[in-house]
């Protein structure tokens, strides 16, 4: 296994990605094609899975940049309000006058959400305008999902110089060029079947076989919903068991992981110990209704491993 051996008073963080307005409908189950279900109050908040990431991050005590793009609407105005409110440092976040802030619209139904998402602003953000960026290889770990063009997540990855870790979703496949330079993959199983080109599923063998068959510098870490994770490197493969929690909304709990993985990794844990740390982040998350609003604080993970923290 391994650690980063970063100094943990020297914790920066960016983030590549996305920042989009959510509306949430809650629903008794989702619709069948053609259907039409009936919706509880809906609710507007903020979201998009960099910007979830990036205050998951500030929230775990780091020092935050984002790069991005968002709209020159009123949506955008109040998104980058809320994001710098949480700590994160947006001054590499464009703003594109003639383009809307990115929306997802999110179905949560017996606390699973289904989710659609619209880029707008997000789909415009452009490779030279990332690597012109200095945050990306000023800093101890680079975060990147998939919400934004493939060419400016390869385009940070090849300019970051710490820890680079990759979650990519929305499931696509992925170049080697971004491979390549990805320390540290955590995909869901749906996620892990689009970038191998299998058919997804729940057989743990099946899973550990695909892991192996992606190459990246270090480590696959694979999420599992209410399974835990499971982590593969250099031949070997540990399940690490879920932590309890009562499912309200599961929207952010990918992205909570990943902070949380991130967060133990800079602190010196080694890899397994940080995905049990990062599921402890996950399970706080998904008891509590929306994205941003639903990551916890340092001090709540600390309470919930009673005080087992890097």
């Amino acid at each position: 296994m391994f650690a980063t051996g970063v100094n943990p008073d020297s914790r920066r963080i960016a983030v590549v990605g996305s920042l989009n307005i959510d509306t949430f409908l809650p629903v008794e189950r989702n619709p069948l094609p053609g259907e039409s279900v009936l919706s509880g109050p809906v609710s507007r908040r903020a979201g998009g899975k960099g910007a979830n990431q990036a205050v998951g991050c500030a929230r775990l005590g780091h020092q935050v940049s984002m790069v991005g793009c968002l709209g020159g609407d009123p949506e955008g105005r109040w998104l980058r309000d809320r994001v710098l409110a949480e700590g994160v440092d947006l001054s590499a976040v464009a703003t594109v006058a003639e383009a809307p802030t990115g929306a997802a619209f999110i179905l949560v139904a017996q606390g699973e959400s289904t989710i659609v998402i619209s880029a707008g602003a997000n789909g415009l953000l452009e490779a030279s305008y990332v690597e012109a960026q200095p945050v990306i290889a000023n800093a101890d770990a680079l975060l990147c999902q998939l919400e934004v063009p493939l060419g400016a997540v390869q385009a940070a990855v090849r300019a970051a110089r710490g820890l680079v870790v990759l979650n990519p979703a929305p499931a696509q496949l992925l170049p080697r060029a971004i491979l390549d330079d990805v320390d540290v993959l955590v995909p869901n199983r749906h996620e892990l079947a689009a970038i191998t080109g299998s058919e997804p599923t729940a057989d743990l063998a099946g899973i550990i076989d695909c892991a192996r068959s992606i190459k990246v510098r270090k480590a696959v870490v694979v999420t599992l919903g209410d399974q835990g994770a499971l982590a593969v490197w250099e031949g070997n493969a540990v399940r690490i068991p879920a932590v309890p929690s009562v499912v309200v909304d599961a929207t952010a709990a990918g992205d909570s992981f990943c902070a949380g993985l991130v967060d133990g990794l800079l602190r010196g844990m080694q890899l397994l110990q940080a995905a049990e740390w990062a599921s402890s982040v996950a399970a706080i998350t998904v008891s509590r209704h929306g994205a941003i609003d639903s990551l916890p604080f340092r001090h709540e993970v600390v309470a919930l491993t009673a005080g087992d923290a890097p």
